[in-house]
């Protein structure tokens, strides 16, 4: 993850997080927090761990992460950021017959404490 801030009509490159604090792997949705200054990122680490982590913005350092293990697609924060609403599945229909089965779809929701 790379962090870019654009002044005028330049983009001028800010910084990178710790090298070891980053992933390899795929991040499917992001969700600002809404204080303002977190955002959780959820998506597929490179061995298969489904993540969700919560990173300062200003910084990009990593603050809190969980295995959720199921893959999600969309995050929302509620109105006074307590909750984050995960929304997602633990694997996707193998025939067109099970699409209409909901035992893969899922929503989570986690409590956060912001200090």
């Amino acid at each position: 993850m790379e962090r870019w801030q654009r002044r005028g009509g330049a983009a001028e490159h800010v910084g990178s997080p710790n090298d070891s604090e980053i992933g390899q792997g795929l991040m499917e949705t992001i969700a600002i927090h809404p204080g303002g200054k977190i955002f959780a990122m959820a998506g597929r680490l490179f061995k298969g761990q489904w993540n969700t982590a919560v990173f300062d913005l200003a910084t990009g350092s990593l603050l809190a992460a969980t295995d959720t293990k199921m893959r999600v697609s969309k995050a929302i924060w509620n109105e006074d950021g307590t909750q984050l609403f995960l929304g997602g599945g633990s694997g996707q229909p193998k025939e067109i017959k099970d699409i209409e089965k909901s035992d893969w779809g899922k929503v989570k929701v986690l409590k956060v404490e912001v200090s």
